[in-house]
């Protein structure tokens, strides 16, 4: 990923996206996340997640698919709960020089849970 602010560097503490082409699409590892939600409080809240990537190749060259979410923990009461966010990649340029894209194979299978920070809580009205 690049950095927000300047796409011409990597952005820090960001784990890389391995993606694997097999039966016409690319999908990425799925990895553990803790989602940002609102409790049945009404508190902010995270809850226990695990989300992989899907993207088909389209004729014009980009790729369409679907980011999955699966609930886990009931943390927000959605336990069990899968959530769908459509995704479409295209590209915009050549590979940054500052940005160093790691060898998958160097990239353990089993990473740590990490907390999406960009993510709000979900709810009414957000």
């Amino acid at each position: 990923m690049l950095d927000d602010n300047d796409h011409t560097q990597a952005k820090s503490g960001v784990r890389p996206l391995v993606l694997e082409f097999g039966q016409g699409q690319w999908k990425s590892r799925s990895e553990a996340v803790q989602f940002a939600c609102i409790g049945p409080n009404g508190a902010a809240s995270t809850q226990a997640t695990t989300q992989v990537l899907s993207l088909r190749p389209q004729p014009v060259g980009d790729l369409v698919g679907e980011m999955v979410v699966t609930v886990h923990s009931n943390d927000c009461g959605q336990q069990g709960a899968v959530i769908r966010i459509p995704a479409v990649a295209s590209r915009s340029g050549d590979l940054p020089p500052a940005v160093n894209v790691p060898d998958p194979v160097t990239i353990p299978e089993n990473p740590p849970a990490t907390t999406t920070p960009t993510t709000l809580p979900s709810g009414p009205g957000r």
